[in-house]
């Protein structure tokens, strides 16, 4: 199986770069490739608003954010407490509207990390300045479950949600409450242009129980990043060691059926080059990569919109039973896939990747079942030589 909205992005397109309202000053990223269209005029909006972030950066944004092993020196704004339950109550309002469990917040500091990180350096992006993808700082962070970003950028203002082109105003609790608002607002209520509902699909995750809120802003210019996550497995422990996976934890006992019946459970393995570092002018949004789709952007449009798992390498199964035929090709069967009274323990070999890939990240996809909605881990494993690395 592959991660659940990449297979949507195969199919409906999911998540684009693109304005939400023609005209406004609101611009999201999603995680997925798709295919979305931008006006001249929220293309020179985005421009204005990331040109308002550069060389403005606030004073409480002291540390430079960069993920250096597996820590981060992440500063908070002042009123993050109130901004990061606002945006949870905000999102809880829309799932509980679709009839949804809510979500909590999660202590995985993801969200901040690398909102601190676009506001720092100035630039909009799911990749960071280091190369990292969302699934990567995740994890280096501390994350085991798996996790699907959504991210805005909008300015500080008095408009209600819905309204176009918001003048800019001082960012105030007042008015970073309704930049949070708006922004949600649009990509729940006006995502289909742009990006075929991507956004509003991630945040009615029907399995998200945690999100991962992050908050920064300066004068005008909010950055709001909505990390999700599936976060089931506790007592998680994961080594790599001479190429081969360890991987146990526990499946609470009050979790959902299909998360606590293990059969036809399997992980699906990633694999990116080694991340490195991205310059500005990559980074940076211009009005011209609005306009393509993502399934057909240009080389310089790359890190402009949705990102991907990168290649899957193989599937891993349990262990082929010794008087059966099983099925060859781009599988591996595990060594050893056991579970005891809620536990799970599953080891297996990834050297034959390594000889064929190389070092780099490695990302584990676990599907607890044939019934799971969606893998509940994004797990990167970074292997000799990528920053941060996990057992290498």
């Amino acid at each position: 199986m592959a991660p659940k909205k990449l297979v949507l992005a195969v199919a409906v397109a999911v998540l684009v770069l693109g304005s939400l309202v023609a005209g406004s000053y609101f611009q999201v990223l999603g995680g997925s490739k798709g295919q979305g269209t931008a006006s001249s005029s929220s293309s020179a909006g985005v421009s204005s608003l990331l040109g308002n972030s550069v060389g403005l950066r606030p004073s409480w944004l002291a540390n430079d954010p960069a993920i250096v092993g597996n820590t981060s020196k992440i500063d908070y704004p002042p009123d993050y407490g109130v901004l990061a339950n606002f945006t949870l109550a905000v999102i809880n309002s829309d799932r509980q509207a679709a009839g949804l469990l809510p979500v909590a917040l999660s202590s995985i500091p993801s969200g901040q990390q690398h909102a601190d990180s676009m506001a720092y350096y100035g630039y909009f992006s799911h990749w960071d300045n280091q190369g990292y993808k969302p699934y990567m700082r995740y994890s280096l962070l501390g994350g085991t479950g798996s996790v699907e970003e959504n991210l805005a950028l909008n300015y500080c203002s008095q408009s209600q949600p819905g309204e176009a082109s918001p003048p800019p105003m001082p960012c105030s609790l007042a008015t970073e409450e309704n930049a949070i608002n708006s922004s949600e607002w649009g990509m729940m209520n006006n995502d289909t242009a742009c990006c075929d509902n991507g956004h509003r699909l991630n945040i009615l995750g029907p399995i998200h129980n945690r999100v991962s809120v992050g908050i920064a802003y300066n004068a005008t210019t909010m950055f709001l990043v909505e990390d999700f996550e599936d976060s089931y497995v506790t007592s998680p422990s994961i080594t790599l060691s001479s190429g081969v996976v360890n991987y146990s934890g526990r499946i609470p006992d009050n979790g959902p059926n299909w998360l606590r019946n293990p059969s036809g459970e399997e992980i699906t393995v990633y694999f990116d080059p080694i991340p490195k570092a991205i310059g500005a002018a990559s980074l940076a949004l211009t009005p011209s990569c609005g306009e393509y789709s993502e399934q057909s952007e240009p080389a310089q449009c790359k890190y402009q919109g949705a990102y991907d798992p990168g290649v899957q390498a193989t599937t891993v199964f349990a262990p082929c039973p010794g008087a059966a035929v099983c099925a060859s090709g781009n599988y591996t069967y595990a060594n050893s896939w056991t579970h005891n009274s809620g536990t799970f323990d599953v080891v297996f070999s990834i050297a034959s990747l390594e000889s064929t890939y190389g070092n780099g990240v490695y990302t584990l996809y676990l599907w607890p079942g044939v019934r799971a909605p969606e893998a509940i881990t994004s797990i990167s494993l970074f292997v000799n030589g990528a920053q941060g690395s996990a057992g290498a």
